[in-house]
């Protein structure tokens, strides 16, 4: 029975669609002319894009799109299709001082 299960779920992983984010050619240090500042490392909404999102790793940001059809969704912080959230992209107003 164990190696039945563990056959089964061998077998849907290789065959399950491979989905691959790469970086989309857009400085994330700048977002909408505005200076980004990774908080720490993690994933965070783009509010600018709701179709794309911000990975932070040791102090550096890169902005990542959600495969098509997806928006991000701030609740559950990951790629969502929009029945499930709504798109938050708005401008963002940053404070000086």
């Amino acid at each position: 029975m164990l190696f039945r299960c563990l056959l089964i779920t061998l077998i849907a992983v290789a065959f399950a669609p491979r989905i691959q984010a790469t970086p989309v050619d857009v400085d994330a240090r700048e977002i909408e002319g505005r200076a980004y500042i990774c908080p720490a490392d993690g994933v965070y909404p783009n509010y600018h894009n709701c179709t794309t999102f911000i990975t932070c790793s040791n102090g550096l940001q890169y902005v990542m799109p959600c495969p098509e059809g997806l928006i991000w969704n701030v609740n559950t912080s990951e790629c969502d299709w929009p029945y499930n959230t709504e798109c938050v992209s708005y401008p963002r107003e940053i404070k000086d001082g």
